[in-house]
């Protein structure tokens, strides 16, 4: 009789700064023998001028540079401009020489809209209001003073990469509230910021945020008001994975330092994501492309240290490893995957060659997982998680068990642990109702069908074959549970269908195994008295038996 298994299965901050016309950099004398020049270099002619420096660095179609663009002998303004976009920008004094006071200002634009440091009060009028402006996008940007005249100054840092205002700012009414200090980044859809977002008296929650991608970063205090020690975060996010150095540990748990920064779709840095009580294990990163890179050590406290250097600046996975021919030591890879390919830890040898694992991380479209595969030894380190397909590869491995396949003493050998268990009240309740084979004995309900690998082949060979249907399948990292149904337990007209559940517990195998999980204990359960109906049906139990069931 077949014999059945277990399977556990920001704020939006609107900032209302005036719109203030930025000084062109007027005449500038500026040398172009491509796209654009750049470089350092006295542009004035040979010995009439005094010497005029530039300074040049364009990545668009507009000239950059710092240089002097007074005439000789006229107040020197000294210009540095740095230009990405279609505006020119730059520090100078826009000031008509001498005329007015000088009036600094400093501009980077990289879009459509003038960006600039400056004091935008007419001339003996106002106190001077100074402004730092940088925009990236259509919303005016700046550090101001916002307040009317002779009230309290509210001063506002502003950086805006997208479409929502930003700053540093006290926004409390005036005159009624604690300030509250607010420094805003954000290049992308989501709010970032340095904030107290505690109401009034309460206790301050200070959180710096910079982001350039979909997701919140920061460096602030999250835990809730006096209620556990302060969790410093430091994030800079160049895409839309968060990067940052931090501590993640709760309250009395070991620091957990991070620091991850991130030009692309993958987290990156040098970390200590060992859990409280392990030794540390850093981690060094960088990515210049959609796959991870790095030099990492993944062994668990008192494991020995594997360490992996991956660089890649392209499209394919890339990795350090042994690539010996089988018999020799084994071949390592740590493959990283951000697209829509599945991911996961196989062996892609052929059947009987030396196993090639890979571990392959994927923060795309598909399920990853992480393995530890050290070398030359037969125990592995328990850091495995299951995907489906080594889950269904399990269920199909037990499946064909069961129907009895041609070769299924092999499969047994290579699929089950050497001490594989077996646990089923249903099975132990047919056994003591109408045992069938040699090897049948009265079992106790609760005790283990079989207590070895050997004991289910001897047992499982004195079984006739079974159809087996997978119904449902649903896996954790190290467990697997089935639905099944058989259709033919006895050769009878209206043969009763026998559903039911298995869950199966693994392991890693040893290195060399064809397959890289054992199935290590099995609880399985389903309607024994439909299949005992079938038996007796069939002629091989005695109505008896239901009595016994």
């Amino acid at each position: 009789m077949p014999l059945i298994s277990k399977f556990l299965p920001l704020v939006l901050l609107a900032s209302s700064g005036r719109s203030i016309a930025v000084p062109s950099p007027g005449d500038v004398q500026v040398t172009n023998h491509g796209q654009v020049d750049q470089g350092t270099w006295d542009n004035a002619p040979q010995g009439m001028m005094e010497r005029r420096e530039v300074t040049v660095t364009n990545h668009g179609p507009v000239d950059s540079g710092t240089w002097d663009d007074a005439a000789k002998d006229n107040e020197r303004r000294e210009v540095t401009v740095t230009n990405h976009g279609q505006v020119d920008q730059g520090t100078w004094d826009n000031a008509p020489q001498g005329m007015m006071e000088r009036r600094e200002v400093t501009v980077t634009n990289h879009g459509p809209v003038d960006s600039g440091t400056w004091d935008d009060a007419p001339d003996g009028k106002e106190k001077k209001r100074e402004v730092t402006v940088t925009n990236h996008g259509p919303v005016d940007s700046g550090t101001w003073d916002d307040a009317a005249k002779d009230n309290e100054r509210r001063e506002v840092t502003v950086t805006n990469h997208g479409q929502v205002d930003q700053g540093t700012w006290d926004n409390a009414p005036q005159g009624m509230m604690e300030r509250r200090e607010v420094t805003v980044t954000n290049h992308g859809p989501v709010d970032s910021g340095t904030w107290d977002d505690a109401a009034k008296d309460n206790e301050r929650r200070e959180v710096t945020v910079t982001n350039h991608g979909q997701v919140d970063q920061g460096t602030w205090d999250n835990a809730p008001q006096g209620g556990m020690q302060k969790r410093e975060v430091t994030v800079t996010n160049d895409g839309p994975v968060d990067s940052g150095t931090w501590d993640d540990a709760s309250e009395g748990k070991e620091r957990r330092e991070v620091t991850v920064t991130n030009h692309g779709q993958v987290d990156q840095g040098t970390w200590d994501n060992a859990p409280q009580g392990m030794k540390r294990r850093e981690v060094t990163v960088t990515n210049h492309g959609p796959v991870d890179s790095g030099t990492w050590d993944d062994a668990p406290q008192g494991k020995e240290r594997r360490e992996v250097t991956v660089t890649n600046h392209g499209q394919v996975d890339q990795g350090t490893w042994d690539n010996a021919p089988q018999e020799m030591k084994r071949r390592e890879v740590t493959v990283t995957n951000h697209g829509p390919v599945d991911s996961g830890t196989w062996d892609d040898a052929p059947e009987g060659k030396e196993r090639r694992e890979v571990t392959v991380t994927n923060h795309g479209q598909v399920d990853s997982g992480t393995f530890d595969n050290p070398s030359g030894s037969n125990q592995r380190r328990g850091l495995y998680c299951l995907d489906t397909y080594f889950a269904q590869q399990i269920a199909t491995n037990f499946g064909n068990l069961i129907q009895l396949v041609p070769g299924w003493q092999s499969l047994a050998k290579a699929a089950l642990a050497p001490e594989f268990t077996d646990y089923s009240e249903s099975v132990n309740s047919l056994i003591n109702s109408c045992p069938q084979g040699a090897s049948a004995h009265t079992l106790p309900l609760l005790s283990p069908t079989f207590s070895s690998r050997n004991e289910f082949i001897q047992g499982q060979g004195e079984q006739a074959p079974i159809n087996f249907q997978q119904l449902n399948l649903w896996h954790s990292c190290d467990s697997v549970t089935i639905r099944w149904m058989t259709t033919n337990t006895a050769n009878v007209t209206g043969v009763k269908p026998v559903i039911g559940m298995i869950t199966m517990e693994t392991r890693e195998a040893p290195y060399g195994n064809k397959y890289p999980f054992y199935i290590k204990k099995i609880y399985s359960e389903f309607n024994a008295g439909a299949w005992l109906q079938n038996l007796i049906a069939a002629g091989f139990c005695p109505k008896s038996a239901l009595s016994k069931l």
